[in-house]
């Protein structure tokens, strides 16, 4: 096998850990009646099971930095396969208990085996395995091989959840496969992923010390990324409210909505994806296309506020819609190329990205929430709401196209001075 042929598979043994890893914590948003069953809770008691994934994500938010540092002390490799082993054995033990007191000891467990050293070693091992020209080509397969085999590891437990007509013995098996897909990326990536192939392209020679901690805090440039990675992330949540727009305003159906959010979510994952991949790869930027991206994605939001809001146009919407899930995840899949290009020391990433992290998803702290509160003042059915949500989407385009620019000139400058280095030693001494 070539050592190409391995990297690459390498790096979908990635993308299958990263979409196995989180079936369990997100499990309700897809198995959400038999789960709650599960916790044996009384009814009503919703919002007892919602504080469960909200633990998590503190939990996650909590150890992103200390994770980050770990990431960078120590083998990735080691790292991820450990990891992907606790979320198996995690989601068994739920599998067999899944009462309300077990769960909250689960989902904390699952913020160390997911979030924790997990995550940034993830996506330090997806730059590891790359060059310093094929990390938008990196992260865009990685992303996208994440979005597909999410799709069949759910799709797999859906399957072995029909097996039975009993919700809890269903769910047994539905978490059954989610185990075996995470023993699975376990064993690949323990067998794929050679460090010593993906450390001859890191081409720095320091170590990591526990005082690199501060270093990265004080690096602006860290600072820049987050907020890159925050835009992108928020335009990636904040679209996904087209669908109800759609059957909101325009009065699609449920079941046709859900269809449309499916393609986008998935479907538009698997083409722009990639595609903004390869085009970073070709320009030489993720900036550049990331910003492509954004002003893209500014024309086509804007065209929603000139459209009639007639079901007679839900045709043109629907278009629009695809074409705005398609631009986002060119600039979205490649977020963490940008780490790349603000040249961050390689030796550094886990930290980093550690730290953007807890910046770059924050959104799902306060967009669901802001973006709630026009719904429930203007109306679910009222445009003027969905108008509101689309300039917020706007300004964040515009926000993060402007930091990508400073990140870009930053990597110009320090290509032409590099340049202008080798220039003078090639120079014969007189």
């Amino acid at each position: 096998m070539s050592p190409n042929t391995r990297r690459y598979i390498a790096l979908f043994a990635l993308s299958l850990g990263a979409a196995a890893s989180y079936t369990l914590p997100y499990i309700k948003y897809i198995f959400y009646d038999a789960w709650v069953a599960g916790l044996g809770l009384p009814e009503g008691a919703n919002e007892s099971a919602g504080w469960l994934l909200t633990f998590h994500m503190i939990g996650c938010t909590i150890l992103y930095i200390p994770g980050g540092y770990i990431a960078d002390r120590f083998s990735p490799k080691k790292i991820i396969v450990i990891s992907l082993v606790g979320t198996g054995l995690l989601n068994l033990w739920y599998s067999f208990d899944p009462t309300y007191e077990t769960g909250r000891i689960i989902w904390f467990l699952l913020a160390f085996t997911v979030g924790f050293a997990y995550w940034s070693g993830t996506i330090k091992a997806v730059r590891m395995l790359g060059t310093a020209q094929e990390q938008g080509r990196m992260y865009g397969f990685y992303n996208a091989g994440e979005g597909a085999f999410s799709a069949t590891c759910l799709g797999v437990a859906t399957v072995a959840y029909g097996l039975s007509v009993v919700p809890l013995e269903s769910l047994k098996y539905a978490v059954w496969v989610q185990a075996g897909f995470c023993f699975l990326a376990a064993i690949l990536t323990g067998f794929f992923f050679d460090e010593n192939l993906a450390t001859a392209n890191t081409d720095e020679s320091e170590k990591f010390q526990l005082r690199d901690v501060g270093k990265v805090l004080k690096n602006p440039w860290v600072w820049c990324v987050s907020i890159v990675v925050m835009c992108c992330y928020g335009a990636y949540t904040g679209q996904s409210y087209l669908t109800p727009y759609m059957t909101q305003v325009l009065q699609m159906s449920a079941v046709s909505g859900a269809v449309l959010g499916i393609i986008r979510t998935k479907g538009a994952r698997f083409t722009g994806g990639p595609l903004g991949g390869i085009l970073a790869d070709r320009l030489g930027s993720s900036c550049k296309v990331i910003i492509g991206s954004n002003v893209a994605m500014i024309i086509l939001l804007s065209l929603f506020f000139v459209i009639p809001n007639a079901t007679e146009q839900a045709f043109l919407a629907v278009t629009l819609s695809l074409l705005v899930a398609v631009v986002n995840f060119m600039g979205y899949n490649i977020m963490f190329a940008t780490v790349e290009e603000a040249h961050i020391p390689r030796y550094l990433t886990g930290t980093a990205v550690g730290i953007i992290s807890i910046l770059g998803y924050s959104p799902d702290g306060f967009i669901n929430a802001i973006f709630g509160n026009w719904l429930d003042k203007y109306g679910e059915s009222a445009p003027e709401a969905y108008h509101m949500i689309f300039l917020f989407l706007i300004a964040m385009c515009v926000v993060g196209s402007f930091f990508c620019f400073l990140i870009m000139r930053r990597h110009n400058r320090i290509m032409k001075e590099q340049i202008m280095e080798s220039e003078i030693l090639a120079k014969p001494a007189v």
